[in-house]
C-alpha cells in the first residue's frame, strides 16, 4: 500500500503562487469538498475496507477502524493523509481538532500543495485574505525535520561565528547542498581539523582503503569514536552518524547557533502541524501546531542506522518543543 501526497491532490487546479519572492507551482483547492473528492480519487488503489472508511475519516469526526484493517495499514494511512487532513481541518475552522493552537489563525480561504520542493520546509500553503502561510506537516508529535534542507540551505551567511555559521559556509561551497557532504566536510575539517579532502576520506571508508594521510584521519576519528559504544560498533562505517551526533550536541549547547537557527525559521514563517498517531489509532483526528520559531529548538541525529553512510534518511534533524 503506497500513495504520495501528489496522488491525493491531483484533482486540484494548477496555480503559481508567490511567497517571499519564490514562484511556486501548486495544486490548489478553494473548498473542502473539492479536496475531499481529490483525496478519495487518489486512494483508489488502497484496500477496499480502507476506501469504504474514507468518507468517515474525511468527515473529521470520530470513526471506528474495521477489524480487518491491520496495524501496519492504519499506520501507513496516517503517514499518507497527514499532509492533507490538517488543511481540511483548517478549511472548516475545526479548532477543536487542535490540542494547542499556536497559530495566528485557524481557518483559511484556499489551500495549495507545491508540485516541487522549491521552497524548503513547506509541505503546503494555506491562504487567508490573500496572505499565504507555509505549513510543515508531520505524522507524530516528536518527528523531526531536516536541519540541512530547511534551515542551513535557506540561510544567508552568518556574521557571528558559530557551529551553525560553519555549516552555512560549507553549504554554500557544496554542489547540490547534500546533507551527507555538508556533515562529512564539517566532521573532517572542523571537528577532526584535518586538511585531507573529506570526500576522498568518505570514499576511503566505502572502499575500506586507508593509506598515508587517509590513515592519519582514520586514527584521529578512531580516537574520538572509541569512547562512544554506538560509534565504535561498526567503525569506521559509523563516521557519518558520529559526525551528525556530535554536531547535534554542539549545536544544542551553542546559544549563538540556536539564536541563528531561530532567526532563519522566523524568516521562513513556517508553521509546524503534527498529527497525533495515538489518537489516530483510536479513531480520532488530533493535531498539535506551533510556529517554527515559537518554542525550544532541539537538534538531533536522525533516526537512520548508525552504520548508514548514505545520509538519505536525514542525518541531522530539529524538533520544536
Amino acid at each position: 500500500m503506497g500513495i504520495r501526497t501528489a496522488d491525493l491532490v491531483l484533482g486540484g487546479f494548477e496555480e503559481t503562487i508567490t511567497y517571499q519572492d519564490h514562484l511556486i507551482q501548486c495544486r490548489g483547492f478553494k473548498n473542502p469538498n473539492h479536496l475531499r473528492n481529490s483525496i478519495i480519487q487518489g486512494c483508489k488503489q488502497l484496500p477496499q475496507e480502507i476506501i469504504d472508511l474514507l468518507p468517515d475519516i474525511l468527515s473529521l469526526e470520530e470513526f471506528i477502524w474495521d477489524a480487518g484493517i491491520d496495524h501496519h495499514h492504519i499506520n501507513n494511512l496516517g503517514k499518507y493523509l497527514n499532509e492533507v487532513l490538517p488543511l481540511l481541518a483548517l478549511f472548516e475552522g475545526r479548532d477543536d481538532l487542535f490540542e494547542d493552537n499556536n497559530m495566528d489563525w485557524l481557518y483559511c480561504n484556499s489551500v495549495y500543495f507545491p508540485k516541487s520542493s522549491c521552497f524548503k520546509g513547506a509541505d503546503s500553503f494555506v491562504c487567508l485574505n490573500d496572505k499565504y502561510y507555509p505549513i510543515s506537516s508531520k505524522y507524530g508529535i516528536g518527528v523531526g525535520s531536516s536541519l540541512i534542507a530547511n534551515v542551513v540551505l535557506p540561510a544567508s551567511p552568518q556574521t557571528e561565528p558559530s557551529h551553525f555559521a560553519d555549516l552555512v559556509d560549507i553549504s554554500r561551497k557544496v554542489m547540490r547542498g547534500r546533507s551527507r557532504e555538508i556533515i562529512f566536510i564539517w566532521g573532517v575539517k572542523y571537528h577532526l581539523k584535518s586538511d585531507y579532502d573529506p570526500l576522498m576520506f568518505y570514499n576511503d571508508i566505502i572502499s575500506n582503503t586507508f593509506n598515508g594521510q587517509s590513515k592519519e584521519v582514520y586514527d584521529l576519528l578512531y580516537e574520538r569514536c572509541k569512547t562512544n559504544p554506538m560509534a565504535l560498533d561498526g567503525f569506521p562505517n559509523t563516521a557519518l552518524s558520529y559526525f551528525a551526533d556530535t554536531l547535534a550536541r554542539l549545536l544544542n549547547d551553542c546559544h549563538v547557533s540556536l539564536r541563528q537557527i531561530n532567526r532563519v525559521l522566523d524568516q521562513t514563517g513556517v508553521y509546524q502541524i503534527n498529527m497525533d498517531p495515538k489518537q489516530w489509532f483510536q479513531g480520532r483526528i488530533s493535531f498539535k501546531s506551533k510556529k517554527a520559531n515559537r518554542g525550544r529548538i532541539v537538534i538531533e541525529r536522525g533516526k537512520a542506522s548508525w552504520r548508514d553512510m548514505t545520509g538519505q534518511q536525514g542525518m541531522l534533524t530539529y524538533r520544536i518543543k
